[in-house]
């Protein structure tokens, strides 16, 4: 009997009639071959019956949950997940896969808790191996999301809670986002706490790309004439145009850097006038 035809009869068997085990069987093999195509709605209605035939079978579940995840449907994987591990507690397996279905949601600290319990019970088992190397890889698209994050808050001018997270992302060694949060703290009116961040990314900077280094000097310009400290932007901003020939990518260009410097010459004359 093929697939087809016993899935057929597992349709007419669950509005009532007698079936038999191998009803059951038929429609998890129509569901397989439907997973091995990607055809995720198919696989979905074939697992389904396939637990409504046979409700123990609680394995199938599991290939439920797979099939609901990559339909997107996040809540009936979880769901469907939910089932086999009730019944399946120390399963590291199932650990795993709610890892990954929490991974994808891109609720990392839910799917660490997974990952990190699926290593607890696998050990050097195969899922065990699988959620320990999740969760070193876990750590770097997590702190790339909040990257990505830290850049949607300040373009919505959001600073208190941009400050909040660059914050968190420097305790874990981002010294990169220094300037930035330098420039948060300035928009804040945080001034003093702003000068405690530009000198620490300068610090950074001299070991840094020349890229980097013109950042944290212009920046600091920035900030100095903001502050009314002419000579100090000055200062700043010829240290700027110094490395200015090495930097790829510079955030401003040469003429408007020229521009600072005038400005900062022609106010530093004119208080020596008076």
């Amino acid at each position: 009997m093929g697939a087809w035809t016993s899935l057929r009869r597992a349709f007419i068997n669950a509005r009532g009639e007698t079936s038999d085990p191998g009803e059951a069987s038929g429609a998890v093999e129509v569901g397989d071959h439907a997973r091995d195509s990607r055809r995720w709605p198919e696989a979905v209605r074939a697992y389904r019956l396939a637990l409504q035939l046979d409700p123990n079978a609680l394995h199938i579940a599991t290939q439920l949950g797979h099939a609901l995840k990559e339909t997107g449907d996040f809540a009936g994987a979880e769901e469907a997940y939910g089932k086999y591990i009730a019944r399946h507690s120390s399963d590291p397996d199932i650990h795993l896969q709610f890892g990954h279905l929490f991974k994808r949601q891109e609720r990392f600290d839910l799917a660490a808790a997974w990952y990190e319990k699926a290593v607890a019970l696998g050990g050097e088992d195969r899922a065990g191996r699988d959620a320990a190397l999740e969760l070193v890889q876990l750590r770097t698209v997590e702190s790339d999301h909040r990257r990505r994050q830290v850049h949607v808050l300040t373009d919505g001018r959001r600073n208190a809670e941009a400050q909040d997270l660059l914050k968190e992302l420097m305790s874990e060694g981002a010294e990169d986002l220094t300037g930035l949060l330098g420039n948060v703290c300035k928009e804040l009116g945080r001034f003093a706490e702003a000068e405690t961040w530009y000198r620490r990314y300068r610090v950074f900077a001299e070991t840094a790309s020349a890229d980097i280094r013109f950042d944290a000097e212009l920046q600091s310009g920035h900030f100095e004439k903001i502050m009314g400290n002419v000579a100090g932007a000055l200062g700043h901003y010829i240290r700027a145009q110094r490395c200015y020939g090495n930097v790829e990518q510079p955030s401003c260009s040469l003429d408007n850097l020229a521009d600072e410097i005038k400005w900062c010459v022609r106010e530093i004359s004119l208080m020596l006038a008076c």
